[in-house]
């Protein structure tokens, strides 16, 4: 890729993830935002990734919860529409079903279960499908631990640097 191509990208990208913030706020009340989120960091105009997972780990109360999930296969929705047509994209989310199974997941922490991160991070890539996946850790509040598992849409991500970074704005979305 082009020097010039990727400074491009790069500008996009950071402009557009400097416009989370406003939205997640905007929308604090939604019971929806972290999928909204998700979506965007997913989206092929953004880091392209084809599947990701995002969870949350608690240790002090035993619990792992799957909180939102995306697929590009069942994705309809163009990067940024999500938050003009609120009401479709929480509906449509409701029916997709790798978000289903992903919410669905409640389980016992790692921690409190004695496995290693990696172990428990690729028994559920295993159990939701998601191949050759990569994933990226973060710290949030309360004590609490953020995990995002993913899938790269072509098998590179040339952003990929800022990633770990931009999952971190999931930890600004409240979780119902």
């Amino acid at each position: 890729m082009e020097h010039t191509e990727v400074l491009s990208k790069q500008n996009r990208l950071l402009s557009y993830l400097t416009q989370l913030p406003a939205k997640i706020i905007k929308y604090y009340d939604v019971d929806a935002v972290p999928e909204f989120v998700l979506h965007d960091l997913s989206h092929a105009n953004c880091f392209n990734l084809s599947k990701a997972a995002y969870f949350v780990n608690n240790p002090d109360f035993d619990f792992l919860k799957g909180v939102a999930g995306y697929a590009q296969e069942e994705d309809a929705f163009e990067l940024g529409s999500v938050w003009e047509n609120p009401n479709d994209f929480i509906q449509h989310m409701k029916a997709a079903p790798f978000n289903k199974a992903v919410r669905n997941i409640a389980d016992v922490s790692w921690q409190h279960a004695q496995k290693p991160e990696q172990e428990a991070i690729a028994n559920l890539a295993q159990k939701l499908g998601i191949n050759n996946h990569c994933y990226c850790s973060f710290d949030l509040k309360h004590g609490n631990h953020g995990v995002l598992i993913y899938q790269k849409a072509d098998g590179i991500c040339d952003l990929e640097q800022y990633l770990n970074d931009g999952v971190c704005l999931l930890g600004f979305c409240p979780i119902y």
